[in-house]
Parts: structure tokens; C-alpha cells; sequence
């Protein structure tokens, strides 16, 4: 959104008008929501225009016209419980990933946890969920919905104090796009 604003300096009587634009923006989130919610939308662009008037509050700044603003959003459908999509080879030819073959139940975000975390230490059995079924003990899994939604990945996290959950998507490209980048980054094990 781009925003002009406008403001007086000097005396009131003899006071010059003087015009400054910003520009404000919301980082891109995702979301499992079926509808985009525009009211919070835009009380978070006004939250940030009223943050650029209170920095700038010793020369009085008024809005003056909203320029520009573009909303841009997509539908996201995330892939279906039991879905198992095979490592492209690319990347199964680095041997530095390990995709677990879920395909029985609705358990493969704790799989994949579990994966991670490197639970099991031998190397073929690593993609099998039955390897890591006995482990599921280790993740506090309450209230979290399974297959787990990225809504509830936040509730997982402070869950369990020590993991932080990335979800990443490969593009036809082969490009790796972030779809939930988690706060804890680089601060957990």
C-alpha cells in the first residue's frame, strides 16, 4: 500500500503544507482459513499507518489519500492425508533427506517429526512409518488435529519445546519456496 500524507510546518496563520508518501506491507502468511479474512487484513495495514504517524507525531501527520494498494492471495490445498509424493531426484541422489512412505494413516507429520529428529539410526528403514510408530511417545501431540494443518504447527511448537517446524514446497522449477517459516528458527535443537 502506498499512502500519501501531508503536514504543517510553522505557524498556523503562515504554516507551509508539505506532502510525503510511505509505503506499508504485510508479510505473505498462509493459512488454513476457507475465506480471506479483509477486516484484519486492514486493520493491520491502518495499525501500520498509525505507527508511521506516531514516529513521525512532532510534525503531525494526516493521511491525505491512500495511493495504491494491491491484495494479492491464492488458494492453497494442501495435499491429503496418506499422500505420499516420492523425493524428486535431485534431491534423493544427495543422500540428505529422508522421505518416510506414509501411506496407512494420518501420522506422517510425526513421522517426519521423528525423521528429523533422527530417532532410528540405521539407514533403509528410515523411510518406513513402522519404524517410528514407537517413538510417537516422544511428541506431545495434544490437541493437535491429525493430519496436522499448518494452523496447528504453531500449537505444536509450544508444545514441544524443543523443535521448530519448517514446511517447504518444490516448485516445477525445482525451486524450494517456504510456506511457514517458524520463529524458532536456529533457537531450537
Amino acid at each position: 500500500m502506498e499512502v500519501d500524507f501531508y503536514y504543517h510546518i510553522g505557524l498556523k496563520e503562515e504554516a507551509d503544507v508539505q506532502h510525503t508518501t510511505a509505503r506499508f506491507n504485510i508479510p505473505p502468511m498462509t493459512s488454513d482459513l476457507d475465506e480471506l479474512n479483509l477486516p484484519d487484513m486492514i486493520l493491520q495495514f491502518m495499525k501500520k499507518i498509525d505507527e508511521f504517524g506516531v514516529q513521525s507525531s512532532s510534525v503531525g501527520m494526516n493521511v491525505s489519500r491512500i495511493r495504491y494498494l494491491r491484495l494479492c492471495w491464492g488458494c492453497y490445498r494442501p495435499l491429503m492425508a496418506g499422500t505420499f509424493i516420492p523425493t524428486p531426484k535431485s534431491i534423493a541422489s544427495k543422500k540428505a533427506t529422508v522421505n518416510v512412505k506414509c501411506v496407512d494413516d494420518d501420522n506422517c507429520f510425526q513421522y517426519s517429526i521423528l525423521a528429523g529428529m533422527n530417532v532410528l539410526k540405521s539407514g533403509y528403514q528410515k523411510c518406513r512409518p513402522s519404524w517410528y510408530k514407537q517413538y510417537t511417545y516422544i511428541l506431545n501431540m495434544n490437541g493437535i488435529w491429525t493430519p496436522v494443518p499448518i494452523s496447528q504447527i504453531t500449537n505444536f511448537e509450544n508444545q514441544n519445546s524443543e523443535i521448530s517446524v519448517n514446511v517447504l514446497y518444490m516448485d516445477d522449477n525445482e525451486d524450494i519456496i517456504p510456506i511457514r517459516t517458524s520463529k524458532f528458527c536456529q533457537k531450537r535443537k
